[in-house]
Formats: structure tokens, sequence, C-alpha cells
């Protein structure tokens, strides 16, 4: 059985690049452009793990990490280009499973 990936992320970019990334994987995948959206999906599917943005316009990724961890069972990974807006700890604290903080720069 494989694994449900949600991707959240305002950027079209981001959310292709790491859409193609989890399919090649083997991974089901869906991906939403805000955080309304994510949640939605959550609502309706079996996610296993949730990768989310942490800078996004309305419900940004911290109100996505929050709702998760408060509703759902998954593991749920943050991202951000800002790394340096951030410190490792503390989003960790917040119940994240893991960061990434490389994506933007990349892309």
């Amino acid at each position: 059985m494989s694994s449900t990936i949600l991707i959240i992320d305002d950027e079209e970019a981001i959310r292709d690049i790491l859409q193609k990334s989890v399919q090649r994987a083997g991974y089901d995948c869906s991906v939403a452009a805000t955080g309304e959206g994510g949640l939605k999906i959550l609502e309706e599917s079996d996610i296993d793990v949730v990768i989310t943005d942490i800078q996004m316009p309305g419900i940004d990724g911290f109100e996505i990490l929050n709702e998760v961890k408060e509703k759902y069972t998954s593991n749920v990974i943050v991202m951000t280009g800002f790394i340096e807006d951030y410190k490792y700890e503390q989003i960790i604290d917040k119940g994240a499973n893991d960061i990434l903080d490389e994506i933007r720069k990349q892309s």
C-alpha cells in the first residue's frame, strides 16, 4: 500500500516540482495552492504525510500544522525558503516531523 502525500504551497512551480518527485518515487500525491484547499483535502482523504510551506496568504503553514496535529494522524513536513527567519527547534517543537529549507534555492 502506497503512502499518500499532500503538498500545500502557494507557488505553482514548487508544487509541480514536488508533485513530480513524489510521484516518481511511487507515492500517491495531492496538491493544494492554499491552506484552505489543503484542509479540505485532509477532510476528504486519507493523507499520510503533509508537506506545507510556512509563508502563504490566508491559512499559513503553522496553522496547517496545528490543525493536522489536532485532528489527524498525518506526519507534517514544513518547508520554507526563508529558514533564516525560523529556528529548527521551534518548528519541531510546534509538532513538525521535519523541515525542508532548500527547495526555493534549487528551483
